[in-house]
């Protein structure tokens, strides 16, 4: 069961229930796998304790969490805790060279040092994010052609890129150094020397609210050019 936008819906649990109730192939055991477990808004998750108190013969459930004081505590109280620790930086380093992964350290330092995240997000973003990059840090466009050149990216995508941007130049203001771009961090100190900490961290609440409004039937050059404005305010 996995989430649809922002959350995980009764609906995916209605469904689930269901399937359930289903005789399963050859008689043989059923994972559920629920991940991530903390996107289960209110009416899922309690639309899940029954199953979960009394599950169907043969049938586990995997609840897989990031965040696990996010998930109600009725659920909890019907789980068995097995933590995962992540694994050391070195180890993570390693397989991710493996898989082929370019500039691991970067993508390591922003999934929070979740190699499995790391992989996923090179996977995903790589090319984009360099794209993105050269679009904001390029000082020969306006806020209207910027917008025009991003649009064409989806809102999830670039407004998580542009958050991490904001906090290296939030990190540049205040340690004089960012942390998530190594590899631009001459165009980091360059923008960071004409733009307020104070505007910095408005633009960083901000974006953080923005991810909020991802599945809201929005304007979405409004909200773009109003989410870039900041880099065009006057020094």
């Amino acid at each position: 069961v996995r989430r649809e936008g922002v959350w995980i819906t009764v609906d995916a649990v209605r469904a689930l229930a269901e399937f359930l109730m289903t005789t399963s192939h050859r008689q043989g055991w059923r994972v559920i796998l629920i991940e991530p477990a903390e996107a289960l808004n209110l009416a899922a998750a309690n639309a899940l304790l029954k199953t979960l108190e009394e599950p169907p013969p043969q049938t586990l459930f995997l609840l897989v969490s990031h965040h696990l004081a996010r998930i109600p505590v009725t659920v909890r109280s019907r789980c068995r805790l097995w933590p995962v620790p992540l694994p050391t930086g070195e180890q993570a380093m390693q397989w991710l060279h493996q898989e082929g992964v370019k500039e691991p350290s970067g993508y390591l330092r922003r999934s929070g040092g979740a190699p499995l995240r790391a992989l996923e997000q090179f996977q995903r973003d790589h090319e984009g994010r360099l794209g993105f990059l050269q679009i904001l840090t390029d000082h020969g466009l306006s806020l209207t052609q910027q917008a025009d050149r991003i649009l064409n990216l989806g809102l999830d995508q670039w407004l998580e890129w542009l958050q991490f941007w904001v906090m290296d130049l939030i990190g540049q203001k205040i340690l004089g150094h960012g942390h998530y771009h190594q590899d631009f961090q001459e165009a980091l100190g360059h923008m960071a020397s004409r733009l307020d900490l104070y505007d910095l961290l408005a633009w960083e609440t901000r974006l953080r609210e923005a991810r909020r409004w991802m599945n809201h039937p929005l304007n979405a050059r409004l909200l773009t050019e109003s989410l870039l404005a900041p880099l065009h305010l006057p020094s």
